[in-house]
């Protein structure tokens, strides 16, 4: 008798211990699906003048020269595409580059993405893993592993205390700053 209570306990504490399990997974679940950024968000994030990076978990550079005070121009083109104009100054001088894109849906838990054309056969997909509206920064992913911040014209030279927060949590601490307080009054 002393043996089948036991085993009752035991079966009833691995029907906790599932039930728990899965309520716990869910809930993860839902919370990954709740804060995942939506393609609306990426469409309000390309909704101004010019959206500059202020830094990256990556160097990019050209014959041992960093690009600095990088921007983009968006304009809507016709439903979720977009003409980018890049500008980014290297060595003194600027350079500028007009590119498309197109916005979808991501999968999975992988918010909503920008595939970028490059001109000919080259191209590139970047998903917004976070998106603060308050403070019009969004925190973009290429290859599943570089992060950058980049934020709204409007928010220059503001404090973007989340953002910064979730680009430490998503991306680490390895940062290259990009834009300089000197970027947004030089002509580019």
């Amino acid at each position: 008798m002393f043996t089948e209570f036991i085993q009752v306990e035991i079966h009833s504490l691995r029907v906790v211990c599932v039930i728990s399990l899965f309520l716990v997974s869910n809930e993860a679940n839902d919370r990954l699906q709740y804060d995942r950024p939506t393609l609306q968000n990426l469409r309000d994030f390309l909704n101004t003048t010019r959206i500059w990076v202020m830094r990256r978990d990556y160097s990019r550079t050209y014959l041992a020269k960093d690009y600095l005070c990088e921007n983009y121009q968006p304009t809507l083109r016709r439903p979720d595409y977009y003409s980018l104009r890049e500008s980014y100054r290297m060595s003194g001088y600027w350079y500028n580059y007009t590119y498309t894109a197109q916005l979808a849906e991501g999968r999975g838990y992988e918010g909503p993405v920008m595939r970028v054309n490059e001109g000919g056969w080259s191209s590139r997909t970047y998903a917004l893993i976070h998106w603060e509206p308050t403070e019009h920064c969004g925190i973009l992913r290429f290859g599943g592993s570089t992060c950058t911040v980049m934020v709204s014209q409007d928010r220059l030279n503001q404090s973007n205390t989340r953002c910064d927060q979730w680009y430490r949590t998503y991306c680490g601490h390895y940062t290259y700053t990009i834009y300089q307080a000197n970027c947004s009054h030089q002509r580019y």
